[in-house]
């Protein structure tokens, strides 16, 4: 069972999840971001593929399963403030969720296949999030690519938005 709810929140902005019981959140933001209906489906397409690959039980079980190695391999509980032991865990969940974000567009791209929608839409829903979030830097800032760059994709849950995106522009 699907279900889609919609809610505001000022702390998140513009944005969609999905829950592991299959409710999909977007933000009143988000649906004030999108100049057309189906943008909202392309995002939806991409949310639905969270929850058709199981993302959310498959990360809340990889966290666990993480926290259990940890504490099986130092016997000790405490050993989650030695940064030594959390940040490669820290890593390691953090690849595992940019891999599922890339599931969720394959997902999207080809149900939007599927059903004969433009994967531009979600190219321009994808860009103007990405300008409501600050991450639309212009040319100037891509020539820069400095070390803080690269320290933010490490650190990121999603893949970088240039790179999704040149993913549904390549299908046109």
């Amino acid at each position: 069972d699907l279900r889609v709810i919609f809610r505001s929140s000022p702390a998140i902005g513009a944005n969609a999840m999905a829950l592991p019981d299959g409710t999909m959140i977007f933000t009143d933001d988000l649906v004030n971001l999108a100049e057309d209906d189906n943008e909202l489906t392309a995002i939806l397409a991409h949310e639905i593929g969270h929850v058709a690959h199981n993302h959310g039980m498959k990360g809340m079980v990889q966290s666990s399963l993480t926290f259990w190695l940890i504490v099986m391999m130092t016997g000790d509980l405490s050993a989650f403030s030695d940064a030594t032991v959390v940040v490669p865990a820290v890593m390691m969940s953090l690849s595992y969720s940019r891999d599922m974000e890339r599931e969720a567009d394959a997902y999207a791209l080809k149900a939007m296949s599927d059903h004969d929608l433009n994967p531009t839409l979600f190219v321009t829903i994808m860009e103007r999030l990405m300008a409501a979030h600050g991450e639309d830097r212009g040319p100037e800032a891509e020539e820069d690519n400095s070390r803080w760059d690269t320290l933010r994709d490490m650190l990121s849950s999603h893949p970088e938005t240039g790179e999704r995106i040149e993913r549904f522009k390549q299908t046109r």
